[in-house]
Order: C-alpha cells, then structure tokens, then sequence
C-alpha cells in the first residue's frame, strides 16, 4: 500500500509557538529554607537581645504567624483551580484562559499544593490545546512533588506531560521511559482510576512504535488503548484506536484482518450518521478488494468514496494532500484491464503527489502498464523513473535514522543532566541538614550556658545565707538536717533501685508468660486449622462420590454414540472457518455458516438433532452452543462466535446441564458429560 493509503483519522496536529525555556524554583525547598534559617536566628540571637521570658513568647507567636503562612494557601485559588479542573476536559482553552488570569502575586499567595496543581492543570491545558513544549524543567518538577506527595492519577497525568515534552523535543527513547513509567503509576485496583488518561497514554506508545515501524509492538498499545478508551465510556476513541491497527496489520502481510478492521470501522460511523468518515474508510478498502479481486466492491467503495468523503472538488478532482486517490482509481483501471484510464490516473499521480512514496507508486504503476503494452522506451523511462525515487526514500529514510540515532543520543545526555542535576538537589538537601544541625547545636548551647548562668546564682545566694547565719547552733541544726537529709536520700535510692529491680523481673515474667501464651494461642489456631482442612477435604470426598453416582445414573439413561463421525467434522471447511471467526472478534458468523454447521454435525452424528431438537426441545441458540462444545470450542470462543458475553454463555451452559441431565450442575460439567455422550 502506497505511503497516504492509511487515514489518520484525528490526527494530534500541533500548532507552532515559541516558548520561552525557563527554570523553575521549587518553592517548597525555598519556603523550608527561608522559615528554618528565620527560627534559627531568631533562636541563636534572641537571648542576648531580649529578656528571657520576652523571647520566649516572641519565637512561640513568630513560629505559629509562620506555620499559618506556610499552610494556610490562597482559599480563592481554591476555587478557580477546581473551576479550570472541571472545564479542562471539554473546554481546555477557556480552562488555559482562566488560568493564565492568575497572576503572580496571587501565586506568591498559594500553598505548595496549590501551586503544583496550577501547573499540573496548565500544562494539561496547553498539552490538550496543541502547545509544543520546548522544555522539561517544570515537568520534572512535578515528577518529583507528586512523587512524593500525589495520588496515582496525579502522578501519571505528571509522567505523561513529561513524555509529551520529551516528544515534542525530539526525544523518542525518553518520552518512551516517561510514558512506562505514566504507565507503572497507574492503580487499577482502585475505583478512581482515570482509564480515559490510561488509554491515551498507550496511544501514545503506540505512536512511538509505529514511527519505529514496529508493528506488533504498536498494535498491543493500541489494544490496550481501545480497551481502557471503553472502559472510560469513550466508545469513539476505541474504535479510532482499533481503525489505526489496520496499517500494522498490512504491513505485517495480514490484509484479511486488516480489511475486516476497516469494514467494522467504516459499519460503526455509518451507524452513528458521520458518512465523512466512514467514506474515507470505504476508500481504503477499496484498494484491499482490488487485490483480492472483488471488483464489484472495489466499485462500491470508490463510488462512495467520491460521493461522501468532502476529498473531491466539482469536476472530481482530489485537493491537495489526497492525491493518491488518483492511485486507488488507477489501481482498479489496471484490475479492469483498461490500461488507457490506469495510465491517465498514474500520471495525473505522477504531476500532482507531494511526496516520494507517492510518485515511486505512480511510476510503479505506469512502468506496469507499459511493461504490459510492449513500449520499450516508456518502460526503460519509468524503470529509470522507479529507481531514481526508491533512492530518494531510501535517503531520507536513512536521514530517519541518523535523527532517531541523535535522539538516543540526546537521551544518554539528558541523562547524564538529569543525574547532575539530582546530585546538586542531593548536596543542597545535605547542606541545609547540617545547617540545620549547627543551629540546634547553637541553641542548646546557648541554653546550656543559661542554665550555668542560674545556677551560679543560686550558689552564691547560698553562700550569702550561710554567712548571715545568726548562732553555731543555727549552723550544727543546719548540719544534722543535712545529715539526716543525706540518709534519706540514700534510703531513697536504694528503695528505687529494689523498686526497678522488682518492676525489671515482674517485667520479664509477664514476657514470658504472654510468650508461653501465643504460643499456645498458635498452636491452638494451627490445630483448629487442620481438624477445619480435614472436615473440608471429607465433605469434597463425599460430594465428589454423590456426583459420580449421580453421572453414572444419568449417563445409563442417555444414549451414546460411536465419535468417528465427529473426528472428521475438525477437517470439514466450516469448522476452519469457525476457528478464523473465533479469534478474530471484529467478526461475526453469518445465518448461512450456522446453517452449515448444523448440516455438517447432523450428516457426522445422525442422532444428535432427535437427540436435542426433538427430546430435548432446545433452543436455536443452546442447539448451536452445544454443537460449538461437542468441536471442543472453548467458553471464549463461543461467546465471541455467539456475540455475546461469557458471562451469558456460562448462564446458559449451566441451565442446559439441568434440562439435558435433570441435575444442578457447573457449566463444565456440563461440557465433560456432552463431549462423553457425543
């Protein structure tokens, strides 16, 4: 298929700004800085400046007028940031407006918090506005806060805007690592997951790989797209993210999957009255009949491809950029054998294509179609012609590489930056740990020399006492009270040391007893657990017995049939067919396969429709369900071919078990007894 063949339906199409490239200052570590270095001051100072009591009732209100500063945040800023959260999603410009309102002062106002969400929200806005990001400072400030801090949608909304930075500067292998990492952040056991974020995170990667022309990888990221784009209930987007494997498909050499992806697209935009686009899907599978030979379709497909796509002007001529329209047209000429109107559409090709892919088509083509009439010199021309442009792609694909080998080298570099830069934040968070540990040192010190000072005091005081004593009497009474002080003093200490002696061994023996105790507790538990493990396994024996008489009575009362009838039914066409449609869920089996089916198992086991049809009286559906289990289909691929979900299918398995066996029974019971009838 011709470089243009494959639409791109909502393309990402991004607007050219300049964006000035700044770095931005955390204002956590700022803040912390400034109200550590403050306290310090005002601790390390305040004694030798202000009274002792004064001091201490300043630094206690100067701390709490800080705390409130710190935390308190810009209530307003509040609201308009929920304001901006509400309208990103549908409106992301009016939220860039309003937030492009907050002003610098009214920054300087907020918390922490605050402040990263404004930023997470703005960038957001100009991601969803098409802004190209010149820079990843600010985003990998975001990283690290909600690193730290963020619940895990914050934290991947905060890894994606980094890969999408990374990608809008050329930084495949980085905006790859970003994305997995969006990717690692995610929690999917929780209920408040943003799925629809999830799925275009792997939309992304998947742009990544299919740019790196890996095509199996492109297509798992693009299934995970459609899958959590539905779980999100963003039905459109998962069928665009479907749409965009049919290239990947084709380039893979599986063009049958690749055409039942564009037909399934091009059913559901019929359906939801958007004929544009479904129009232009119908033009591509028109090229996909061409080649396999269905030219009535072909014709279809191109007729509403004119009718319906917007693509042609009014004298049916494609505008710029869908040249290779011209291609498709000729194509079909050429399948026709009407080498004139194939030979005037490769050339008009050949004048107005704007690429090299698309001009190495329309020589390919028209080298064919002379190949086929015998005119030498236009052969050798367009021969010429062919090679001359294949040179061309070949160069510029080799200009591919080199930039995608200079992006892995900016990524190795950026690296290098990014470990520099963590290094830098390291040492800064290590100063101000021993800033921080000097100034306790300081204070404790100066508190220390306080409590020399009062003590000093308090001797002196007592010397001016002793000297003002009045008699020797006074003095001997003063010494026999500090004797007999002295002696309770010591009574004392050794009364808590036996008191801490006796608390000590009680201790030890209360550890111990709780020891003896949750041992016994445990093995209690342990034996609880085995006579409860024992009790179970009898039961299962005794139900497992019950089914098996229950089996075997009702296996005597059904008939059995011989199974090499049913053997050759795994060779027949319908069953091939069947299995294809299993594993191919864009799908679906048509009335006229069901009804081979049933002739082909009735012809394999001539008893099998008294059997269920008319013994049984089954349903169409639990007719066909039971064929399905008897060619040894599993539940999956059942409710795919039945279109319906497994839930449903296990539903039916099991009333089918009770009208069959006249039993209750699991639905794969039910599925060992049928395979043992038949």
């Amino acid at each position: 298929m011709a470089s243009g063949a494959t639409p791109i339906l909502m393309n990402d199409t991004r607007m050219l700004k300049n964006i000035i490239d700044e770095e931005f200052v955390s204002i956590r570590e700022h803040s912390c800085k400034r109200v550590t270095l403050i306290t310090g001051i005002s601790l390390l100072f305040g004694d030798f400046f202000v009274p002792l009591q004064l001091m201490k009732r300043a630094s206690y209100i100067f701390l709490i007028v800080l705390m409130l500063a710190a935390c308190g945040g810009w209530r307003d800023g509040q609201r308009l940031l929920d304001r901006a959260d509400s309208l990103l999603y549908g409106q992301p410009d009016s939220a860039l407006r309003l937030l492009d309102s907050i002003t610098e002062d009214d920054q300087e106002r907020m918390s922490e918090a605050q402040l990263m969400r404004y930023h997470l929200l703005r960038l957001s806005a100009q991601n969803k506005c098409d802004t190209v990001f010149r820079s990843d400072s600010l985003q990998l400030v975001l990283t690290d806060y909600y690193d730290r801090r963020g619940s895990a949608n914050e934290q991947m909304m905060a890894y994606y805007l980094l890969g999408r930075a990374y990608a809008d500067m050329g930084e495949a292998p980085a905006a790859l690592q970003a994305y997995q990492n969006a990717v690692d952040k995610a929690d999917t056991t929780s209920k408040e997951i943003d799925y629809h974020l999830l799925g275009i995170i792997h939309g992304q990667i998947g742009s990544l790989y299919q740019k790196q022309n890996l095509a199996r990888y492109d297509i798992n990221e693009l299934t995970l797209a459609s899958m959590y784009a539905l779980m999100s209930g963003d039905t459109l987007s998962a069928v665009l993210y479907e749409e965009q494997k049919a290239p990947e498909y084709y380039m893979l050499e599986d063009k049958d999957s690749s055409l039942i992806i564009y037909e399934k697209t091009a059913r559901f935009f019929e359906q939801k009255g958007m004929k544009q686009y479904a129009s232009i899907i119908r033009g591509l599978c028109a090229l996909l009949y061409i080649e396999r030979r269905e030219m009535d379709k072909a014709a279809e497909s191109l007729r509403i491809y004119e009718s319906c796509s917007g693509h042609l002007d009014c004298e049916n001529k494609p505008m710029a950029g869908r040249e290779i329209y011209y291609f498709w047209k000729g194509r079909y000429f050429e399948a026709l054998g009407r080498s004139d109107s194939a030979i005037v559409c490769y050339m008009r090709l050949m004048q107005t294509a704007q690429s090299f892919n698309d001009k190495n088509a329309a020589a390919d083509g028209l080298y064919r179609e002379y190949m086929a009439l015998g005119i030498k010199d236009s052969i050798s021309r367009y021969a010429r012609l062919s090679m001359e442009l294949i040179d061309s792609v070949y160069s510029r694909s080799t200009a591919d590489m080199l930039q995608k080998l200079q992006a892995e080298y900016n990524y190795s570099r950026n690296q290098r930056l990014a470990e520099h830069r963590r290094h830098q934040v390291e040492v800064g968070r290590r100063t101000n740990i021993i800033s921080v540990l000097l100034i306790i040192l300081i204070v404790a010190f100066s508190f220390h020399l306080r409590k020399l000072y009062k003590r000093r005091i308090m001797l002196k005081e007592s010397e001016l006492l002793s000297v003002r004593a009045a008699s020797e009497q006074d003095r001997r009474d003063l010494d026999k009270a500090k004797t007999e002080l002295q002696i309770l003093i010591e009574q004392k200490t050794e009364l808590e040391q036996e008191t801490k002696m006796y608390l000590l061994q009680k201790d030890s023996a209360l550890d111990e007893n709780k020891r003896r105790k949750n041992e016994l507790s445990r093995k209690e538990r342990e034996l609880a657990s085995k006579e409860k493990e024992i009790e179970e396994k009898d039961a299962l024996v005794t139900l497992l017995g019950q089914r098996v008489r229950d089996f075997e009575k009702n296996y005597s009362s059904v008939i059995v049939h011989d199974k090499p009838g049913k053997d050759k039914c795994f060779q027949t066409q319908i069953y091939q067919r069947l299995h294809f449609l299993s594993s191919h869920p864009l799908s679906n089996v048509s009335p006229k396969e069901w009804i081979e089916l049933e002739k082909m198992m009735e012809e394999a086991i001539p008893d099998i429709k008294f059997s269920f049809k008319e013994k049984f009286r089954l349903k169409v559906e639990d007719y066909r369900i039971c064929l399905l289990i008897l060619l040894s289909f599993n539940p999956g691929e059942i409710a795919t071919l039945m279109d319906v979900t497994h839930d449903i299918i296990a539903k039916k398995r099991r009333r089918l078990h009770k009208k069959v066996f006249h039993t209750d029974g699991s639905p794969s019971e039910f599925d060992l007894k049928l395979r043992l009838l038949f």
